[in-house]
């Protein structure tokens, strides 16, 4: 409630209750908006003290920050790199190039052919088929791939894998003819002159009557004839010497094979053959190398 004080206009005066709700609610408005101003006015000023703060901390932090040393810095200027290595990976035609240089820097000089020892031999161990073909163009030597593979005498060679094939398939084909070419011969006509049929194949048959220790796995002696007999003493030729593969140990022709056996004979005339008999004398024979044997009548 408001009051209101008017002097009387006799001096003395008297106090009486004011009506006012308008004023009043005006009043009240006004104070309410000051104090918002206020309020207003007392964030804007926290809130600028607030970024003033956090501005003075960031340069305060980013003048603080420590210098790098002269000794940290030496050290970062000056680190050392570890040195690199560099491997060269040899290419897949090195070790042939080098077997043919080196069979070019040796072309002239005198080597056991067929040898560890000799270069020209090794570029067809070191190279395949198709490098050494390649390759020889650049370094040319004096001899071709079937040479060495024929002449390599048995030693392994990685370039020679198809010159084998071909060397192998030649001498099937060429056993083949061979074989068909075998026929009856005239016994009589071999026993006088085993040299005249050398390299003539001939289908014979044989009783063996030698075959062990003393002549060897690979040959043996034999009666022969152009046709099985009944008895051992019905064969014309009553002795030759037959031998087969290499003649030492590698005969498979004939396998399953023994002594007093009668078998069927491909053989090739080899001209004649001398050896020393158990009573100290020396005889002469035909001599046939066998290329294909069938067993007639196992003793």
């Amino acid at each position: 409630m408001t009051f209101s004080i008017e002097p009387p206009p006799d001096e003395s005066f008297t106090v009486k209750p004011v009506k006012s709700n308008k004023n009043l609610r005006n009043g009240v408005a006004i104070g309410a908006a000051a104090v918002a101003i206020l309020l207003v006015g007392y964030a804007i000023g926290a809130a600028g003290d607030e970024e003033s703060a956090v501005t003075t901390a960031a340069s305060t932090s980013t003048t603080s920050k420590p210098r790098t040393t002269t000794s940290e810095a030496e050290r970062t200027t000056t680190t050392r790199l570890r040195p690199t290595t560099t491997t060269t990976i040899p290419g897949p035609d090195s070790e042939c190039t080098q077997a043919f240089e080196q069979a070019n820097r040796s072309s002239g000089s005198q080597f056991s052919f067929g040898s560890e020892s000799d270069p020209v031999f090794r570029t067809i161990q070191v190279c395949t088929e198709d490098q050494w073909n390649r390759i020889q163009v650049q370094f040319p030597i004096d001899r071709t791939l079937a040479d060495l593979c024929d002449s390599r005498m048995g030693i392994p060679a990685t370039a020679c894998g198809f010159a084998d094939a071909a060397r192998e398939a030649r001498q099937i084909q060429e056993r083949e003819q061979l074989l068909s070419s075998c026929g009856n011969v005239d016994v009589d006509a071999v026993v006088k002159n085993p040299d005249a049929f050398t390299g003539t194949c001939m289908l014979v048959y044989a009783e063996i009557t030698q075959y062990d220790a003393a002549t060897g796995t690979c040959q043996f002696r034999a009666r022969w004839d152009s046709r099985a007999q009944r008895s051992w003493y019905s064969y014309e030729g009553d002795n030759a010497y037959f031998t087969s593969g290499d003649g030492a140990s590698m005969c498979p022709a004939l396998e399953g094979i023994d002594n007093d056996d009668v078998v069927k004979l491909w053989a090739v005339g080899e001209g004649s053959f001398s050896y020393d008999t158990q009573i100290g004398g020396n005889t002469t024979v035909p001599k046939f190398r066998v290329e294909r044997a069938e067993i007639v009548e196992k003793n």
